[in-house]
């Protein structure tokens, strides 16, 4: 977790190979990797319980909940 305003968000990721800014709020962030996230939790959920995207709701208050 980082404290930035959005402003300073593709600065501070700049030259961070296989991260991404997970945000979450306009005044911080989490740093991951690019390979993860939220996103790719709920496809690897459904894919084990073979539910389709269209078969699934899933929301959050955040930039780090979009898919």
């Amino acid at each position: 977790m980082l404290s930035c305003s959005v402003s300073e968000r593709e600065e501070i990721i700049a030259g961070a190979y296989g991260a991404k800014i997970a945000a979450w709020w306009d005044r911080a962030v989490d740093i991951i990797s690019s390979a993860t996230g939220k996103g790719t939790a709920v496809e690897k959920i459904l894919g084990y319980y073979g539910i389709s995207k269209d078969e699934a709701i899933a929301f959050g208050d955040g930039e780090n909940n979009l898919i």
